[in-house]
């Protein structure tokens, strides 16, 4: 499967030096900007699924440079197109992922009525989106999120290799002058 990722200029140095890159929880936060320990129980719940050690590199199968909602976080990456065998990707639903994130149950159809009705009714109110269920019917609703899709898939790897990767595009000359400018305080 051809997929597209972005990853840190020091992420592209360790795939170029060791041949392999696979994420760890260290990074996970401070790149997501993640205080919340309901999202890293998210990564922890995917990496169980996945079956593997580590939390997993996400990726997309388009070229993330036309995919709206993952603009300008991504603009200092290194930009990476990379083919990886089938029965080592794990797609995932997008907006699914999203309630995943926030430890909230993937409401049903009928569910997701309730919610739009409540929040008619008063816009300003705090519900309970959980519906009342308990963490482990909250996280029997997820099942569902490996290999479907409301539209926009994104897919999640174990590890790229060296060997997989078929181009890649650095940051471009003026967002690197722009990072040295901020680092230096012009």
């Amino acid at each position: 499967m051809r997929l597209w990722t972005h990853m840190s200029p020091k992420a592209w140095e360790v795939l170029q030096r060791t041949g392999k890159l696979e994420a760890s929880r260290d990074v996970i936060a401070p790149v997501s900007k993640v205080d919340d320990p309901r999202m890293m129980h998210a990564y922890e719940w995917i990496t169980r699924k996945m079956n593997i050690s580590h939390p997993p590199i996400w990726a997309w199968p388009k070229d993330p440079g036309g995919l709206e909602y993952l603009r300008g976080s991504m603009s200092d990456d290194v930009k990476v197109e990379f083919e990886k065998p089938e029965g080592e990707t794990f797609l995932t639903d997008c907006e699914s992922w999203t309630y995943i994130l926030r430890n909230l149950p993937i409401p049903t159809k009928g569910e997701r009525q309730e919610q739009e009705r409540r929040e008619m009714e008063n816009r300003y109110a705090v519900f309970d989106d959980t519906f009342g269920k308990t963490q482990e019917e909250i996280e029997a609703t997820w099942e569902g999120v490996l290999g479907r899709s409301s539209g926009k898939i994104q897919v999640t790897v174990p590890d790229i290799k060296l060997s997989e990767v078929i181009s890649h595009e650095l940051p471009s000359r003026s967002t690197l002058e722009r990072k040295l400018n901020e680092a230096l305080g012009f």
